[in-house]
């Protein structure tokens, strides 16, 4: 979908520039596509950390219209904070940009529709949720490990919630003797849950689904939903903008109702996400005198990172990146 630039509103309590105090922007970032031909990067929506390892976000935003990820001559990033909010950046791409090496998402041709709802045709999409791995190795600075918890109590009508995402997102061509601008801006809309729908709003976005009251703009899709206790209960899906006699309405993937359905479990598309534990994750520790040394979810990695850390042991645990703190499992 098409992002603006700008808005009419300057700010409300409904819907409101995030000047990120908490460090939100380490774990929600902006979702885009470069072109490999010319200067130009084209904001697409926004994910958020779901692991040291995982970021997710709506499939809509990491698909094209012939079913691949990114059309071609184009190249699907993930970014990290390129520093400069407004103003001529010219920026090495690589620098701040992380390359999305592999999307997972749920295929209608390998993963029936389990919630059987009658249909022409299966719908383009099962589940409007996607799992990206992203290459951060070549980046200027090392994101910071810190995933957001998945919410595992499902949200209920009259509830507040807050979507996050990235409204204002993209670059400007200024002229050939002028460098690339690109501006971003993460903005929050808070908004009441109005109604559950088990089984979507119709049979072309059959997934668990909550409405909500609120102004999710454009370019937010596939941020994170927010309650009250700090976890992600949902993806925001699609929106509605207010008008001058109606009020803003929002769809949000409901991640606990999700979670109930095992055919369509996230633990599916993220296994490395511990969903006992909110906020930890399932890897692979590296442990020297009783230390953990390192975290991996790869087995080879693990065994050079023992070796250059002169570790004794590769155990499994669940890990909280923020907190530090571990177990073995």
């Amino acid at each position: 979908m098409e992002i603006p630039k700008h808005f009419m509103t300057k700010g409300s309590k409904d819907y409101f520039l995030i000047q990120d105090p908490f460090g939100l922007r380490e774990a929600i970032q902006p979702v885009v596509s470069i072109s490999t031909v010319e200067d130009k990067i084209t904001g697409l929506g926004t994910c958020f950390q779901i692991s040291p390892w995982g970021w997710m976000t709506a499939h809509h935003v990491v698909l094209h219209k012939d079913g691949n990820s990114f059309p071609p001559n184009e190249v699907g990033c993930v970014g990290f904070s390129p520093g400069l909010m407004y103003g001529a950046v010219g920026f090495v791409t690589t620098d701040y940009f992380g390359e999305i090496a592999e999307r997972r998402v749920y295929l209608p041709t390998e993963q029936p529709n389990p919630l059987g709802i009658p249909g022409p045709k299966p719908p383009s999409i099962i589940l409007d949720v996607a799992v990206l791995r992203v290459v951060t190795s070549n980046l200027k600075k090392a994101p910071l490990r810190s995933p957001l918890p998945l919410a595992k109590t499902p949200v209920k009508v009259g509830d507040e919630v807050l979507g996050i995402g990235y409204p204002i997102l993209g670059s400007t061509y200024r002229g050939a003797d002028q460098p690339m601008l690109f501006e971003e801006r993460m903005y929050g809309a808070a908004g009441v849950v109005k109604e559950i729908l088990p089984t979507g709003t119709d049979s072309t976005h059959p997934w668990p689904t909550f409405r909500i009251e609120g102004d999710w703009r454009s370019g937010m899709s596939g941020g994170p939903v927010i309650n009250l206790q700090g976890e992600v209960c949902g993806i925001i899906s699609r929106s509605f903008e207010p008008t001058d006699t109606d009020p803003g309405v929002g769809f949000a993937v409901h991640i606990p109702a999700v979670n109930k359905i095992p055919a369509l479990t996230t633990s599916l598309l993220a296994p490395e996400v511990d969903p006992v534990n909110p906020g930890n994750t399932f890897c692979l520790g590296i442990i020297k005198n009783g230390n953990l040394v390192g975290t991996t979810m790869s087995p080879q990695e693990a065994e050079l990172m023992k070796a250059k850390a002169q570790a004794d042991n590769i155990v499994p645990i669940t890990f909280n990146a923020k907190t530090e703190e571990w177990i073995t499992t």
